[in-house]
């Protein structure tokens, strides 16, 4: 999801297990008609399939616009009566990896707001022009780590769950923070209608 646009990322969790809830409504199929801002609801995108992670609450196996499959890990949680999902890259679907590259791999977390109404599923990623405009301008404290020798690589943000709840709590409902625009709209997907089945 990511891949999308400039999310921001880190290296911790954005919540603390205190805040962790529960989204079984969430289970099920959805439909994406909206990916990072796009319409993408006439592009023949298979369904994205919300499912029981245990520890991790959800687990989800989302397609790209090449229908290509993945598995993300999504943790649901609430600040300042807000919800929110951190997500992280999940179990690779069907692909053996090799064992020096996992080595290497960390997962990184990215945070959405969640705006869950009956059938209609919206995650708005934290907008990462707005929130390094506020590092820039010390709104915002957070620490973070740049590659050295790459100034077009992204930062990474070492902040503790604990600190980012406090800038969520803060900035939670600021409309540039989490705005519509690279948001991710999906559409639960209806149950076929057996026909002639009794009632």
């Amino acid at each position: 999801m990511a891949l999308s646009g400039c999310f921001v990322q880190s290296i911790h969790p954005f919540y603390t297990d205190a805040a962790r809830i529960a989204m079984p409504q969430v289970f099920g199929e959805w439909d994406l008609q909206r990916a990072a801002g796009e319409n993408v609801a006439t592009n023949g995108i298979k369904p994205w399939t919300f499912s029981d992670g245990g520890k991790t609450n959800c687990t989800i196996l989302v397609h790209d616009k090449e229908n290509t499959p993945a598995n993300i890990s999504a943790v649901f949680f609430k600040v300042a009566n807000r919800t929110y999902c951190d997500f992280t890259a999940g179990d690779p679907e069907n692909t053996k990896l090799n064992a020096y590259w996992v080595w290497n791999l960390r997962a990184i977390h990215t945070v959405y707001q969640v705006d869950a109404k009956g059938d209609d599923l919206k995650l708005k990623p934290m907008d990462y022009e707005w929130f390094t405009k506020a590092v820039e301008k010390g709104e915002i404290k957070v620490p973070m780590i740049k590659e050295v020798g790459n100034d077009d690589a992204l930062p990474l943000f070492t902040a503790t769950p604990p600190e980012w709840e406090k800038i969520l709590s803060k900035h939670g409902g600021t409309a540039s923070a989490f705005s519509d625009q690279n948001s991710f709209v999906l559409k639960r997907r209806a149950s076929p209608k057996q026909e002639g089945a009794k009632p």
